[in-house]
């Protein structure tokens, strides 16, 4: 029985057959130049593959949400992507700063568009492009604010406590507190981050004393869309002000006494008490010091603070 031909066609080049008997193989003949490779085995089978496609693809959008508003930075990934005059559609509305990474990575910044989902069409400088069903969604819906909004001093340190109370909105994800010395932040770009996350309570620790901070905290949701702010400020407590006098003697030598006074002044009228420290004389390093003189009074304000120390037996 006589075996079938087999014709082999490479692209854009001669084809060859290569010819055969029921003894083996013949040899090689050349045919016209045809198009795809090509496999024949006699009768009618025949399985072809076309050129490399040359289309743009995208296999993904990331993140695939954002505000209504736009300005989310997205990355876009892919195939075949090419420099030059490339755009980006989030529906009907186009991208901005589109930049080109690589041949499979393209970046860009969401345009404002009405809240839905949309396809992402991306299209190369030739005119070929690549449109990615549903994969991007606008959220127009704002957070509701945070609530409960209060700026506290700590007391004696140099700490400002801020306290609130989280929206119950579904796609809640979290406040960034915001701060200033020249007044409340009004957007959330305003001063500089103190705090960003979703708990309730933050310190913020080492400010500068007697100077005031204006905060404002604003809420914002999975899709990045930020709330109304709600501000507060607070001045930070000043030390203490102490100022020794120098010691008054009675009596000489053992039994002796040495009158020991301060004047102390708080410009937040936070005195608690003042303390003196006599590990070298009376084996104590926080002797309580006594308001106005030699009374006895422990009253904590602003005045003169004293303590009598007895002079030991050597």
């Amino acid at each position: 029985m006589k075996k079938p031909n087999t014709v082999i066609c490479f692209a854009a080049a001669a084809c060859f057959a290569l010819a055969s008997s029921g003894c083996g193989f013949i040899g090689i003949i050349p045919l016209a130049a045809g198009i795809g490779i090509g496999l024949s085995a006699g009768g009618d089978d025949k399985e072809e593959i076309g050129p490399e496609p040359t289309n743009p693809e995208i296999s993904g959008v990331t993140p695939a949400l954002g505000p209504a508003a736009g300005g989310t930075d997205v990355d876009i990934h892919g195939k075949r992507f090419k420099s030059g005059a490339v755009t980006v559609f989030f529906g009907s509305s186009q991208a901005t700063n589109v930049l080109v990474m690589s041949g499979t990575w393209a970046t860009c910044k969401t345009p404002a568009h009405a809240e839905g989902t949309v396809n992402v069409v991306f299209t190369n400088p030739d005119g070929q492009s690549a449109s990615l069903a549903n994969g991007f969604s606008f959220d127009g819906t704002l957070p509701g604010p945070a609530t409960l909004f209060n700026a506290i001093a700590v007391y004696a340190s140099a700490d400002l406590m801020l306290t609130w109370t989280n929206p119950t909105d579904a796609d809640f994800a979290g406040v960034t507190v915001r701060r200033s010395m020249t007044g409340n932040p009004v957007t959330p770009q305003d001063g500089i981050e103190a705090y960003n996350g979703n708990g309730t309570v933050f310190t913020d620790a080492d400010l500068d004393p007697g100077e005031t901070y204006y905060y404002t905290v604003f809420a914002y949701d999975d899709a990045g869309n930020f709330s109304s702010g709600v501000s507060d400020s607070e001045t930070v407590n000043s030390p203490p002000v102490l100022k020794a006098n120098p010691p008054r003697f009675s009596g000489q030598g053992p039994g002796g006494a040495v009158l020991l006074t301060a004047a102390v002044s708080d410009p937040d009228g936070a005195v608690s008490g003042v303390t003196v420290n006599l590990t070298a004389f009376a084996g104590s390093a926080a002797q309580a010091m006594r308001d106005d003189g030699l009374m006895g009074d422990a009253q904590a304000s602003d005045g003169t603070y004293s303590y009598v120390l007895t002079i030991p037996s050597p």
